[in-house]
């Protein structure tokens, strides 16, 4: 990042010439210093300056004046997205799959051009919004979400604008023009007086199709990770990640400000409870082992193997990545690589059954039996036989994945050690310690889901071992590798969705449970994205010049 602010500042360096010149000399352009200035002169004024001056004066009355400013943004933003949509995204000619950004001089591309620019400029105009709650004296209005979010957006965009003005990067802008005429009738009808207020109910509403640009934008900036496109991933990264950044501090807003408050008294000790305080919690209790967490452990467990305290399994994986890091590779050295065949199709076949067993126990007795819940599912902690068998699957599927590192210890044993990739050995390494705290405490419930669909990814992903295992004859029939990848990254994707719903949402589930399992998939699917993109990409034929400039700048960033 900070070649980046160095190249953005020096206009002799690489970064700089593939800037998109048709915004040369065009106001607040020739530097992002301008814009980081304002931003943090806007942050000294709303959260110190401005309270100060107002704070023996009585407030301001500006009815009259919100009217027309809210007027004014509802047509501004409405012609801003009338003018992405009829040159760019419902043109006909824009891919929201991939979509490079057109450098030309023709019509189309010069609309969008200054529809880009005009849309950051509309960035500053926001800041009025704070600049009135200052005046009107309403400093309960003016919270981190709102400061950071009107703070931090000229700053994200101005690379975009300056680099990839149009292209994929700027549908956030096409969906954010469209939120802020809504948002804007909103403020409207608010400005009007307490006459109107009845019309007002829908502000919850409001909030989730804030929420929801967030959601579709990120997707939509991160599926460039899945293909190759001629546009900068760096700046896809760079967008995509602020809007995880604006998703997270929405939802926070949402849940402390539409969750009803009661029902959040109502809910289960663990439920109200910070995650920050219960995963502290969680750590203290594995180190000095907590009487007070470890009482609320699930105690149909007690006397199993392994689930007396996590060390043994800590244990057990740094054994494992010492064995296939260091001693495996130095055993077999000088040593000829084993031939294991035989024994390959055996532990292939045996996986196969045995997670193919489980996805039955997990479905038969969980999701796919009609009685647990996609969108909220407590922990049913009672003896009854259908709890009884998902506490033995969730038991068993833990267990795997100490089976699983046997895959690691046979390639060390044939000498494959190009297969023992960074990917392959946290994958296997972390999973039983990412487990055991899940198995231990919330057995079953809305937790369980990755395990459901772990165990049937893990069926197809042996089936294709299994058959790689029958020799040359049947290599024919393995030209499906790429879609067993995406199928485990489709996974993982599924799995987190699945987790952080529960932000929405008041559930009868440790959300901090949700945080740790998510948080482990989000690395997992990361992974494997890397995986993917270096393992299946191909370089594509040589492109001209002009188009090469999105290349050169990725490269740069």
């Amino acid at each position: 990042m900070a070649f980046l602010f160095q190249a953005l500042i020096f206009e002799d360096s690489p970064l700089w010439e593939s800037r998109d010149k048709r915004t040369d000399g065009w106001p607040l352009m020739s530097s992002p210093l301008p814009t980081i200035v304002i931003c943090l002169t806007y942050v000294y004024f709303v959260k110190i300056w401005g309270p100060q001056f107002m704070k023996h004066r009585p407030a301001y009355n500006l009815r009259e004046v919100l009217a027309v400013y809210n007027a004014f943004q509802i047509i501004c933003n409405g012609w801003l997205f009338y003018e992405f949509g009829r040159y760019g995204w419902l043109s006909g000619n824009y891919s929201f799959i991939c979509q490079p950004v057109d450098y030309s001089n023709n019509e189309a591309a010069l609309r969008i051009l200054r529809a880009s620019y005009l849309f950051f400029m509309s960035k500053f105009l926001d800041l009025f919004d704070t600049l009135f709650f200052v005046l009107r004296k309403k400093n309960n209005q003016i919270t981190m979400l709102h400061v950071i979010h009107h703070g931090l957006l000229p700053m994200t965009i101005w690379p975009g604008v300056r680099f990839t003005a149009g292209g994929h990067a700027c549908f956030f802008a096409f969906l954010n023009t469209l939120v802020h005429v809504v948002m804007y009738f909103y403020y409207f009808l608010a400005a009007m007086g307490p006459s109107v207020r009845k019309y007002l109910g829908w502000k919850k509403h409001l909030t989730c199709f804030q929420i929801m640009q967030f959601i579709v934008g990120s997707v939509h900036c991160f599926q460039l990770i899945f293909i190759d496109c001629e546009f900068p991933i760096a700046f896809c990264w760079w967008i995509g990640g602020h809007e995880i950044l604006f998703l997270y501090l929405f939802i926070k807003f949402y849940r402390q400000t539409y969750l009803p408050q009661q029902e959040m008294k109502s809910s289960s000790q663990s439920k109200k409870k910070s995650v920050v305080r219960e995963m502290a919690s969680y750590i203290q209790a594995v180190v000095t082992e907590s009487r007070r967490l470890w009482e609320s452990r699930d105690k149909r467990l007690d006397g199993l193997p392994l689930m007396s305290s996590p060390v043994p399994s800590i244990v057990i994986c740094l054994g494992y990545v010492y064995v296939v890091k260091v001693c495996g590779p130095k055993f077999m050295k000088n040593r000829s690589a084993f031939k294991l065949r035989g024994i390959l199709m055996a532990y292939n076949l045996f996986q196969i059954i045995y997670n193919g067993w489980l996805f039955y126990e997990l479905g038969r007795f969980g999701w796919l039996s009609g009685n647990y819940s996609f969108i909220c599912q407590p922990v049913d902690y009672s003896n009854s036989e259908a709890a009884m068998r998902i506490v033995r699957a969730g038991y068993c599927f833990y267990i795997s994945k100490f089976i699983d590192l046997l895959d690691t210890l046979f390639f060390v044993l044939r000498k494959k050690n190009h297969q023992i990739t960074m990917l392959h050995v946290i994958h296997h390494g972390i999973l039983p310690m990412t487990l055991w705290p899940g198995v231990r405490f919330v057995c079953g419930g809305h937790a369980s889901f990755f395990a459901f669909l772990n165990t049937l990814v893990h069926v197809v992903m042996y089936f294709y071992y299994f058959m790689a295992a029958m020799g040359p004859s049947y290599q024919k029939y393995l030209g499906w590798k790429k879609h067993l990848t995406s199928f485990q990254m489709i996974q993982f994707i599924m799995a987190s969705f699945h987790c952080f719903q529960l932000m929405f949402i008041d559930c009868d589930f440790p959300i901090a449970f949700c945080w740790w399992i998510g948080g482990h998939e989000l690395i997992f699917l990361g992974l494997f994205i890397n995986f993917y993109r270096n393992a299946y990409y191909k370089e594509k034929e040589p492109i001209s010049p002009s188009s090469n400039k999105n290349r050169i700048a990725n490269k740069d960033l």
